[in-house]
């Protein structure tokens, strides 16, 4: 019987096959969403958290996603979705946009989405990790001691990768930035096409403070 390949290994084997370059300008990681870069001061800060709560079904998360897919893409950067809830929509994707640096981790339960970011937040190879735990029931989620946030924290401090967390409340108690999207899209998106979609995004900034390192 062969044994399924551990994360650490598909992270070596993509390491190997496809070599990227650092992160943008080693400060942030600009999105692609006019929207979200100009709130944020040219793009996601790097070595820190990013949140980004969607308030209701349909308000863009997955857009977000989408966008920095394609920019870290382009980039020929590595991106990393951690997913608590199969929220992720991966059948809005073309195939050959997402095989080359994307890594898409799918948990069966919480304990083992915070083991997989403990794992990958340390890895140097990715420009962008996007840890996704909308539709979980917030009181579970908000039973994760605030501690874990820290611990993962100090993963990233040292970092040039961007990380976003994207939640349906307010959750992460060492984020630098926490934005909201409140509008859900109307039935006349349906008739546009992504990048259109992207740019009628309009997130508000409901708390800002400066990334301090944390002592060791």
């Amino acid at each position: 019987m062969s044994v399924p390949p551990t994360i650490a290994d598909l992270r070596r084997l993509l390491a190997d096959r496809f070599p990227t370059s650092p992160t943008r300008d080693g400060r942030v990681v600009v999105t692609g969403i006019a929207g979200f870069d100009e709130v944020l001061g040219g793009g996601l800060g790097t070595g820190t958290f990013t949140e980004i709560v969607s308030e209701g079904p349909s308000c863009g998360g997955q857009l977000l996603t989408g966008a920095l897919i394609e920019s870290t893409r382009k980039a020929r950067q590595r991106i990393a979705i951690l997913d608590a809830s199969d929220a992720f929509a991966i059948d809005a994707f073309e195939e050959e946009t997402l095989l080359a640096h994307l890594i898409w981790f799918r948990s069966p339960t919480l304990k083992t989405f915070w083991q997989a970011a403990d794992i990958l937040l340390r890895d140097a190879n990715f420009a962008v990790f996007v840890m996704d735990l909308r539709t979980l029931p917030e009181r579970e989620v908000k039973r994760t001691p605030a501690t874990t946030w820290y611990r993962l924290q100090r993963a990233i401090e040292q970092s040039e990768a961007a990380v976003v967390v994207h939640t349906d409340f307010a959750v992460v108690p060492c984020t630098t930035r926490r934005l909201v999207l409140s509008e859900p899209m109307t039935m006349a998106a349906f008739k546009m096409d992504r990048q259109e979609l992207q740019n009628t995004l309009r997130p508000q900034l409901h708390l800002q403070r400066n990334h301090r390192r944390i002592a060791g």
